[in-house]
């Protein structure tokens, strides 16, 4: 049986500049990585006979990403002017743009831009998301 796996290449940040109806492929990107988590809650009790209990408790979502740096790159230049503006923008992430293909989408804020200029390498960016609120999962139309 051939593989259903998808080649990491075609993945894609993508960001809404208008509110959410309109989103536009950021950077040329190098690595995403997308991570989602949520905290538990201590409630153990002499009831549990010595066994830890816990509850499920805040989620939260953030996102890195690295980049080829490109001069004209509006969308990029939007990630950096959110993290000196502190705006909050939207979010899409893919792992393939292509309709019926998985999505997830949420606000969030720019916590950190880095540019790099290696000697043996293109000039780079990079940045981090930290999500506010909640991350939704789709389907692309």
């Amino acid at each position: 049986m051939a593989t259903q796996a998808i080649a990491g290449f075609k993945g894609q940040v993508l960001l809404s500049t208008d509110g959410g109806t309109a989103y536009n492929k950021v950077a040329e990107l190098r690595e995403v990585t997308l991570t989602v988590e949520a905290d538990t809650i201590d409630a153990s009790s002499h009831a549990a006979n010595g066994w830890k209990e816990n509850i499920n408790g805040l989620k939260q979502w953030s996102a890195s990403a690295e980049a080829l740096f490109v001069n004209d790159d509006t969308y990029l230049q939007s990630l950096f002017d959110a993290l000196l503006n502190e705006t909050t923008l939207k979010f899409r992430f893919v792992a393939e743009e292509s309709a019926g293909q998985k999505k997830w989408e949420g606000d969030g804020i720019v916590t950190s831009f880095e540019f790099s200029m290696p000697q043996d390498d293109a000039v780079g960016a990079s940045f981090e998301i930290l999500g506010s609120g909640a991350l939704t999962q789709g389907t692309q139309s």
